[in-house]
């Protein structure tokens, strides 16, 4: 195995190095020091990875991680609309993101409000903010205007396929197809609007009641936990 070895896992940085006797040394970097420390707990994740263990970086790119995490750089730790084990990294200054399990979410961590979903290979999401609520696509994402935001969601365009389009003045931001979800859940607080992200989100920027509950800072950004298992939909 050629050492030096770069990753990102989760949203942990670690590290595999040569030791003076010809092996491998494991550090990871730590939260509360910004300093890395020796973690062999990573050895597995490192030499047998799966899709979903580690993002195999190069060295400049994982300087610029850790740069940006010891400079104080915001993650904002999202719940999947479906998969209660799954959560997603997001850095609203670059759009940069990564699913991990929640099992693997740092220690200490609270989650922001909001949702994300992955769609054939995209991934979708909205995030309160203190100017309203942030809808994203992949690395784009769009503050979204009370008064100026159109949202249409149309079940059953084809059978089991709904559309979703949503712009924001002049601006399109998205107009897509995508498989319909499963429907009757028995999530404790899901409903037939619930059980699509999408219907969900449109029902909530029509009404209005998004731009109240999605306009938030500090504290109130933060969604406390326990909460209860979600259903997985899909």
């Amino acid at each position: 195995m050629k050492l030096p070895l770069y990753a990102i896992v989760g949203d942990r940085p670690v590290k595999g190095v040569s030791t003076p006797e010809g092996g491998m040394d494991v550090l990871a970097y730590d939260w509360q020091t910004g300093e890395f420390v020796r973690d062999m707990s990573y050895v597995t994740t490192l030499m047998h990875p799966t899709d979903e263990d580690a993002e195999f970086v190069d060295k400049k790119t994982f300087d610029a991680r850790v740069k940006a995490l010891k400079a104080g750089a915001k993650v904002v730790y999202l719940r999947h609309h479906d998969l209660f084990d799954r959560l997603l990294a997001y850095h609203p200054d670059d759009g940069d993101f990564r699913e991990l399990l929640r099992a693997d979410k740092p220690a200490g961590t609270r989650l922001y409000t909001g949702f994300y979903l992955t769609v054939s290979g995209h991934v979708f999401g909205v995030i309160a903010s203190a100017k309203g609520p942030v809808f994203f696509r992949d690395h784009e994402r769009h503050l979204l205007h009370r008064g100026k935001t159109k949202v249409e969601f149309t079940a059953g365009v084809r059978p089991g396929v709904n559309r979703f389009r949503l712009s924001d003045g002049e601006t399109e931001i998205a107009n897509f197809e995508y498989t319909a979800p499963a429907s009757g859940g028995t999530h404790p607080y899901d409903d037939e609007e619930m059980s699509d992200f999408f219907a969900w989100l449109a029902s909530g920027l029509s009404q209005g009641g998004l731009f109240k509950t999605y306009t938030v800072e500090g504290e109130a950004a933060l969604w406390d936990e326990p909460e209860p298992p979600a259903v997985n939909l899909r």
